[in-house]
């Protein structure tokens, strides 16, 4: 990581936690000739949704870190999944996470069916290695606190949306007493896209055992963020 990437106790930051796996997933993706990149600029991207990550402890800066990426796809045919570790030199695991994706034609607007044919490169797992918290994440009743949210140009990724790395720190942003918290993960659910001038508000509520922040254009939710409290 680069020392941009690490917070201000010098452990590596939570939102860099996204852009590491991204890069090794987008790595994985090119070496068997699916560049997500120009794929996006023909109007076809794999989408995210949703992030799954638990944190068994955070690396300390100048750590060297090996990450460890495949894709799981059992009988998927509009959602695919892709598992990751983070490890030390010894292979200890401070990070392990799970993604799932699903692939866009952004010409006609709908959803594409993932193929057996499609994923075979990908040599893909037919099941998880890590048992993940399953439970769907729901958007509370009610939110403590509620402000504005203004979306940058440079937060705008090559699909025009936001770029998924984002949203986890406007969600940071939002949370007051966070710094004071050892968090053991974290879980985003993306429901629609955010893009630039879009009227957008941010809700957070801090409950015992984690927060939700809720990401709104107008009354409709966009993205949900439960970032889970060390037990």
């Amino acid at each position: 990581p680069r020392v941009s990437e690490y917070a201000k106790d010098g452990k590596l930051a939570l939102s860099s936690i996204i852009g590491i796996l991204g890069d090794a997933g987008s790595k994985h993706s090119a070496s068997v000739n699916d560049d997500i990149v120009e794929s996006g600029l023909k109007g076809v991207s794999w989408i995210l949704v949703e992030w799954n990550v638990e944190i068994h402890s955070l690396p300390s800066n100048k750590e060297k870190l090996y990450v460890d990426t495949w894709a799981v796809c059992k009988k998927a045919e509009l959602i695919t999944q892709r598992e990751f570790e983070v490890k030390d030199k010894d292979g200890n695991v401070y990070i392990n996470a799970c993604e799932r994706l699903v692939l866009e034609d952004f010409n006609v607007g709908k959803l594409i069916k993932i193929t057996p044919e499609m994923m075979v490169d990908y040599k893909p797992e037919e099941f998880l290695h890590y048992e993940f918290d399953s439970a769907k994440i729901k958007e509370p009743a009610e939110y403590d606190t509620q402000k504005p949210l203004a979306i940058r140009t440079t937060d705008i990724d090559f699909n025009n949306h936001v770029h998924n790395t984002y949203y986890l720190d406007y969600a940071l942003d939002a949370i007051e007493e966070y710094e004071k918290q050892t968090v053991r993960g974290f879980r985003i659910l993306y429901k629609k896209p955010l893009m630039y001038k879009d009227k957008a508000v941010i809700k957070s509520v801090n409950n015992p055992e984690d927060y939700m922040v809720g990401i709104y254009k107008e009354d409709t939710l966009c993205t949900l963020v439960q970032i889970k409290k060390a037990l």
